[in-house]
């Protein structure tokens, strides 16, 4: 992926950021779906009431929308910095997988991977690199970089409301940790290995990145959840453990089993 300064950048998210009639149309939809199926069991305690309803809809439509915006916003910037240009389709099987499993499991089982990301070669903004079309490598870290930004959202809130916003009575503190969750409940369906999803892409790269990042991505749930702990540098170290564990126990004689070299770096 080429490195470019960031004026470059920031002059093409000028010139190029903007969402195409189709592109907003899938993420509106993608936002009313992911509301509904978030919100889905909140509508009354033991019988059904539309205010309290409408109200949890609302609350969730809004927590959506923030997160599904920084996710292909991150994708689209994380393009335009290497000169591609990001294009997200709406990936109707998984809309609709999303709304039968929380109806058959009236709530209780979610699915929020609902779009793809494709990647358009910019030919005169690739000039003086790689610029032959596209390739594997910039179309994961694009990937990426939308689970990512999703995540580095949801820590960034909740480390304002642990540090900054601690005891303020006007703060409502559910809501952010409502917020954080659903950040990264969404990352980790959209981080799942099954195209067009985010970790698709990720995975038919490299293995082993792949690997790391969902370990990392694990590990730093595991450690809020039950020990609350809130450290990149803790999780990363636990992705690099399952990293090691993966290549020893597989990757690294996993090609000489098909009868082929080992790629270099593997």
């Amino acid at each position: 992926m080429a490195i470019y300064p960031i004026s470059d950048t920031i002059d093409k998210v000028k010139r190029y950021y903007r969402f195409s009639h189709n592109e907003l149309v899938a993420i509106i939809i993608m936002i009313l779906a992911a509301a509904f199926i978030v919100s889905f069991k909140r509508w009354g305690d033991d019988s059904f009431d539309f205010l309290i309803g409408i109200k949890n809809f609302i609350k969730a439509l809004l927590i959506m929308a923030a997160i599904i915006l920084t996710h292909v916003s991150g994708q689209r910037i994380a393009a335009l910095h290497s000169g591609f240009r990001a294009e997200h389709k709406l990936w109707w099987f998984g809309i609709v997988l999303g709304l039968i499993l929380v109806l058959v499991s009236n709530g209780n089982v979610w699915f929020l991977g609902f779009s793809g990301v494709f990647i358009h070669h910019m030919t005169v903004h690739r000039l003086g690199y790689f610029r032959y079309g596209t390739n594997t490598l910039a179309f994961s870290l694009t990937s990426l970089a939308g689970p990512l930004s999703v995540i580095f959202l949801g820590t960034l809130v909740k480390t304002l409301d642990l540090y900054v916003f601690a005891g303020m009575p006007f703060v409502n503190h559910a809501l952010i940790n409502e917020f954080f969750f659903l950040c990264w409940v969404y990352a980790a369906y959209n981080l799942l290995p099954i195209p067009p999803l985010d970790g698709s892409r990720i995975f038919f790269q490299s293995r082993l990145m792949y690997v790391f990042i969902a370990g990392s991505v694990t590990g730093y749930a595991a450690l809020v959840k039950f020990f609350g702990v809130f450290s990149y540098i803790y999780a990363l170290l636990i992705g690099a453990g399952f990293w090691l564990v993966y290549y020893i126990v597989f990757e690294k004689d996993a090609w000489e089993g098909f009868g082929l070299p080992r790629p270099p770096g593997i």
